[in-house]
């Protein structure tokens, strides 16, 4: 697997470093169509942002992991505009953003919204990787598991329905996994 990850890597840029000793860095980048360094509107102090970016990540996995799932959901709110900012809103980084932000939703009973949050995600991971990639797949699991804690508030042919939403989702999650499983 390292060998067909390493091959697929090419060079995508130079870069220099104003150190105090002289380092060149050749920078690598997959070929998924992600935009790296020409993104509309992206900030020429793009090295703070993303950290600032990855500390609020860690935050709202923090903040998940105490339950303090209202925080969690404010700060997954801040660092999904942040993110959409800096990298627009194709781009899996973003998806990311949507999937925590939706992970704190489901926690806090905003089923719907979560919903929609998951569904954003899946169109942005499907732009972006495509169908094929296990961020997809995740993110329709975690849709699936949305829908059937859905349906669990819902009765009659409205729990069928809600039910039926999950089921679906669960089998388009297997599917993909199955098929990439066989492909080498």
């Amino acid at each position: 697997m390292q060998r067909i990850v390493a091959a697929s890597l090419r060079p995508l840029a130079t870069v220099h470093r104003p150190a105090t000793r002289n380092v060149l860095r050749v920078a690598r980048f997959s070929k998924i169509n992600v935009p790296v360094t020409s993104t509309p509107g992206r900030r020429s102090d793009y090295m703070i942002v993303e950290s600032d970016i990855a500390g609020m990540q860690h935050k709202i996995r923090e903040l998940y992991s105490y339950g303090d799932f209202v925080s969690g959901l404010e700060m997954a709110e801040i660092c999904r505009d942040t993110v959409r900012d800096h990298f627009g809103e194709d781009h899996p980084v973003y998806a990311s953003t949507l999937n925590n932000l939706a992970l704190m939703q489901k926690n806090l009973s905003l089923l719907d919204e979560a919903i929609g949050s998951y569904e954003a995600a899946l169109r942005v991971y499907k732009s972006c990787v495509g169908e094929n990639h296990a961020s997809w797949a995740t993110t329709l699991h975690n849709l699936g598991g949305v829908y059937r804690l859905q349906a669990h508030n819902l009765s009659g042919m409205k729990k069928v329905e809600g039910i039926d939403h999950a089921l679906e989702c669960f089998e388009g999650m297997m599917h993909m996994t199955i098929l990439n499983a066989a492909t080498p």
